[in-house]
């Protein structure tokens, strides 16, 4: 991508606090309610503005998230094996807010919103919160204090 600006202003100590890594447990508990799917460089998993966006769990390679502005995108992170992206549209089926694609080809877990919520229930069987509330109770889930758009708040 000629035409990247590289990152936005993060410091290296605040980036396992926003996007963290899984453990090989949560992995496994996450691949038990999606599948497993090879990616290819250059493949774009969503848009900015998707709103039927899949949350991902990268197993190998690696996901660029870019901010596409016309006419200079601007990377925001790369997610490497363990770390995962798309929770937040994938619950609140809210307009994603970045185009997500593979900078590296590997393998991803992907779970459309009604695997996701299957996952949340089935970890949380107290769970009886409208979809919109569900970030919450999906944070313990895969062993996180807090979700992107939380911290940034």
């Amino acid at each position: 991508m000629s035409n990247t600006r590289r990152g936005l202003p993060i410091t290296s100590s605040s980036i396992e606090k926003i996007f963290p890594k899984l453990t090989s447990a949560q992995i496994r508990r996450v691949e038990a309610h999606g599948h497993v799917r090879a990616v290819r460089r250059g493949e774009v998993l969503y848009e900015q503005g998707d709103t039927s966006a899949s949350f991902f769990v990268v197993i190998t390679g690696e996901l660029e998230v870019v901010r596409p502005l016309f006419p200079v995108e601007t990377l925001v992170t790369v997610f490497e094996s363990g770390q995962f992206t798309g929770e937040v549209g994938t619950f609140s089926g809210r307009p994603t807010l970045f185009r997500v694609l593979a900078s590296k080809s590997g393998k991803v877990i992907e779970l459309d919103r009604q695997h996701m919520l299957a996952l949340v229930q089935s970890h949380t069987p107290w769970f009886r919160y409208p979809p919109h509330r569900i970030q919450k109770p999906f944070l313990p889930i895969l062993g996180c204090k807090t979700l992107l758009w939380q911290s940034a708040v």
